[in-house]
């Protein structure tokens, strides 16, 4: 898409916007992680992002288009819950992305979607 600008009033537009959504992102941030893994991803946005809270939603399940076994996914899983073990902002949802939303609330920032 080209977004032609014709006149300043519509650069001023565009200048509101980006402060609006700055001085959205100053206060504490409640995220999502969807395909957590081994929780490198998660670890990063909780060392780095100003966090309320960091849901991170992963089924950790054999699924038709993984190779591994059970056994990895297992040991998956257990990697990702020891690295998020840490921070008191990260909550595990272990389900399919389908069914966390409904255990998930719905005031968020940010959706990170990593399948």
């Amino acid at each position: 898409m080209i977004v032609t600008l014709r006149n300043n009033s519509n650069m001023e537009f565009f200048k509101k916007k980006d402060e609006q959504k700055k001085e959205n992102l100053k206060g504490e941030l409640i995220g999502v992680e969807l395909g957590v893994d081994r929780g490198y991803n998660s670890e990063k946005m909780l060392k780095n992002l100003n966090l309320k809270k960091l849901y991170c939603v992963d089924a950790w399940e054999v699924w038709s288009e993984y190779t591994g076994t059970k056994e990895i996914i297992k040991q998956v899983e257990e990697d990702g819950r020891n690295r998020l073990s840490p921070y008191e902002k990260a909550e595990i949802v272990k389900a399919k992305s389908e069914k966390a939303i409904n255990l998930i609330p719905d005031e968020l920032d940010f959706v990170y979607i990593d399948t």
